[in-house]
């Protein structure tokens, strides 16, 4: 894990550094968007990929933690302090979410499959590539759920559930 940590953390860093500069950066160097919280837009040679999208607009219970994470308080409402930016994502190619539902000392972090569908059919991308969902053992529910319900609602073509270190070719 470390070195996929590491290897992401290089892809980010060379695609920064790529981006940084003074004049105008040619195409195929990419750029990336943040969009607050965890949700990055990253393009680059036509490639368009968003990452763990959160998308939901300011107000005092953008989503509600079973338990705070400081005060351990239960049913903790947490604020979005911003609205996300006005975008236009357009044609997606890859969205990368976190599913399937994590229980842990902070609560629930992630998305379950029902949850997960209906962000798939409001993005409408290319592929999508759920992650953190079978290498701890806190998870709400299989990562099957997520496949199911997809191949029910006919999207389940779209799902790329990738192994431990396997690479996904995003150019296909």
């Amino acid at each position: 894990m470390v070195f996929g940590k590491m290897r992401l953390v290089v892809s980010l860093v060379s695609l920064l550094t790529a981006c940084a500069g003074t004049g105008a950066r040619p195409p195929a160097a990419g750029t990336l968007r943040w969009f607050g919280g965890p949700t990055v837009l990253l393009e680059r040679d036509g490639l368009r990929l968003l990452t763990d999208p959160m998308l939901g607009s300011r107000g005092p219970r953008a989503f509600v933690l079973p338990k705070h994470p400081s005060t351990g308080a239960p049913d903790a409402e947490v604020a979005r302090y911003v609205d996300p930016p006005d975008m236009d994502l357009g044609r997606l190619d890859a969205v990368i979410l976190r599913a399937v539902g994590v229980d842990g000392p902070l609560g629930r972090r992630s998305m379950d499959a029902e949850e997960a569908l209906k962000l798939i059919t409001l993005l409408n991308p290319r592929r999508v590539i759920p992650i953190h969902h079978t290498t701890f053992g806190h998870y709400r529910e299989p990562v099957r759920a997520l496949e199911q319900r997809a191949e029910k609602a006919g999207v389940g073509g779209r799902l790329q559930l990738p192994r431990e270190g396997e690479a996904i070719d995003l150019s296909r």
